[in-house]
């Protein structure tokens, strides 16, 4: 909903103002978040690479969950697949392709961790497999008009979140069982408008709740187990925000453009575009953001637990009470650090991560895959 409705008209908080008491809702202005520095020891304690089997070239990752010492991946050229914690492939799921079992995108998947179960959606198809990999069959959505493009497993039941695609969307989400059938619907409350753009909305989680966003929504919905839904947090209205009408694509970079949202327990953690990429952290207790920007190289929040590449975090999850982020750093990446100056006379917050990154660096080479990179994140 926009921020424009009387409903959320209360009670909120400015970015750079000071003191967040708990009835009051952070509303992020893009416009004022500050250009205070963060490095990654302000944050986190540790730093763990996983090099991914080579035997399996990859390139484009969807998206990852990690538990119980196990990596589950949806990357482009081999769909879905598990690995172990020293990233060698344990098995796939299913393939790529048009017949039972096979996918011809599945860009997202949700797990149950309890009866061990993948939901991987592809398109108007959502396909089950085991985590031992058998194929358990189909759930459709082709009744439901839309295009969704995340979802999540809570509680029994599937939330699938729909995209505003070209100006257009009858849900920001839906909830099924797990045979299809409609349990509950949010319908999208912005008006058809034209644009030739097509943007993937997203759903993340953090403890319990279920939270999605939108480029074009003002407002941050969080979904508890019990299917209601609240504002976790908003952003301000501005003429620079991403427009509900046609951009021409010389003129994309003069808007701000969301790109990804998650939560830590401490911070909002938004990355964005305008001029440049920026990725935004809003400490939930007082409101302080700080931000870190960066060319199209050299990516990422400055690493000064080992004195190695910048780290860029794509995704947040929680283990055994910790929380962590994870992201994929380059090999090459990797190798130039380390053979540069500012990396001999870099001071690492631990010296022995630093040698332990030297090894790693010994180890691999520019065309090896992506490096998992996970940051467990302070207490």
């Amino acid at each position: 909903n926009s921020m424009k409705a009387s409903g959320l008209l209360f009670l909120f908080l400015l970015v750079m103002s000071c003191g967040s008491p708990d009835n009051e809702i952070i509303e992020v202005d893009f416009e004022k978040i500050s250009d205070n520095e963060i490095t990654l020891s302000a944050i986190a304690d540790d730093i763990t690479y996983v090099t991914l089997d080579n035997n399996y070239p990859m390139s484009i990752f969807y998206g990852i969950e990690i538990f119980n010492d196990t990596i589950y991946v949806d990357e482009k050229d081999n769909g879905m697949f598990s690995l172990d914690m020293t990233g060698k492939m344990i098995r796939r799921y299913g393939s790529r392709g048009r017949g039972p079992g096979e996918y011809v995108y599945g860009l997202r998947f949700t797990i149950d961790r309890d009866n061990r179960v993948i939901y991987l959606l592809d398109g108007k198809n959502i396909l089950k497999y085991s985590l031992d990999g058998t194929f358990l069959g189909n759930i459709s959505l082709e009744k439901y008009p839309g295009h969704f493009r995340d979802i999540k497993y809570k509680n029994s039941l599937i939330i699938a979140f729909e995209n505003i695609n070209v100006g257009k969307a009858v849900y920001n989400w839906i909830v099924i069982d797990t045979e299809g059938n409609l349990i509950r619907e949010k319908y999208n409350s912005i008006p058809s408008f034209k644009t030739g753009w097509f943007f993937n909305e997203r759903a993340y989680e953090l403890e319990s709740n279920t939270y999605y966003y939108s480029i074009y929504n003002d407002t941050v919905f969080s979904i508890s187990p019990d299917l209601s839904y609240r504002t976790s947090f908003l952003f301000k209205p501005s003429e620079l925000r991403w427009p509900r009408h046609h951009v021409d694509l010389s003129d994309r970079f003069d808007y701000i453009n969301v790109n990804r949202v998650f939560e830590t327990k401490a911070f909002i953690v938004i990355q964005y575009y305008y001029k440049k990429s920026h990725m935004a952290f809003i400490d939930k207790s007082n409101g302080k953001s700080y931000k870190v920007t960066w060319e199209e190289e050299n990516r990422g929040i400055i690493n000064d637990l080992d004195g190695g590449a910048p780290f860029e975090p794509k995704q947040y999850f929680e283990e055994d009470r910790r929380e962590y982020l994870v992201g994929f750093t380059q090999p090459v990446d990797i190798l130039t650090r380390i053979s540069s100056g500012d990396f001999s006379n870099s001071a690492a917050k631990y010296p022995e991560k630093k040698e332990a990154l030297i090894k790693l660096a010994e180890e691999i080479k520019e065309t090896d895959n992506s490096i998992l990179t996970i940051v467990r994140l302070k207490k």
